[in-house]
């Protein structure tokens, strides 16, 4: 529409140029008006009208009816990318907020992991204090255990000895009455010997 009035100012300023120019050329004394040039003038504004009105008719209404089509395709094709900026806006609004909770999906996660090794280091480490404390607590019965078994096999093999050292040096059968007291005597002393033993 705005092509269409500037083509008709455009052709009604070129038309009153061709009315002005004689006469403001006659108006300055510089030539005078015959009939003649009235009717060029007259003839070329008659040529002109119908020059205006075919073209108008014939190369104008094609040309803006192309110009419109050209600018309403353009309008449309504006309209097209800005709806397609506005789509590719909130795509990107998504991943980006997509890819924001994924990062804290995977923070989690790895807080969850990192927190369920040292759980897991904490047991086994509890685990080999229990198992070293307990081993400890074994060898230390067995080595009791032995100990309590070395001194009784110790007790005996004196007991024994002390009384065929005692038979031999009275040289003379005991009674069993006498080998029970003086076993239990020899007892006697080797514990309290063991014992000051054990103290030190």
């Amino acid at each position: 529409m705005r092509i269409m009035k500037r083509l008709s100012f455009a052709a009604t300023a070129a038309m009153l140029a061709l009315v002005i120019a004689p006469t403001a050329a006659f108006a300055a004394g510089d030539a005078k008006l015959t009939p003649g040039d009235i009717g060029h003038m007259i003839a070329a504004i008659a040529v002109f009208a119908v020059l205006l009105v075919v073209l108008r008719r014939w190369a104008w209404k094609p040309i803006v009816s192309q110009l419109r089509r050209r600018e309403k395709d353009i309008a449309e094709a504006l309209s097209r990318a800005e709806q397609r900026e506005t789509e590719a806006g909130e795509l990107l609004e998504r991943y980006q907020g997509r890819l924001a909770n994924a990062e804290a999906e995977a923070e989690k996660m790895l807080a969850s992991y990192r927190q369920q090794a040292v759980e897991a280091h904490d047991e086994l480490l509890e685990a080999a204090r229990a198992e070293t404390k307990e081993s400890r607590e074994k060898s230390r019965m067995e080595l009791e255990a032995a100990k309590k078994e070395a001194l009784q096999e110790l007790r005996d093999t004196t007991a024994e000895l002390a009384t065929d050292i005692a038979g031999r040096v009275l040289k003379k059968k005991l009674s069993a009455e006498d080998q029970r007291n003086l076993l239990d005597e020899s007892l006697k002393q080797i514990q309290e010997q063991a014992g000051s033993q054990e103290g030190k």
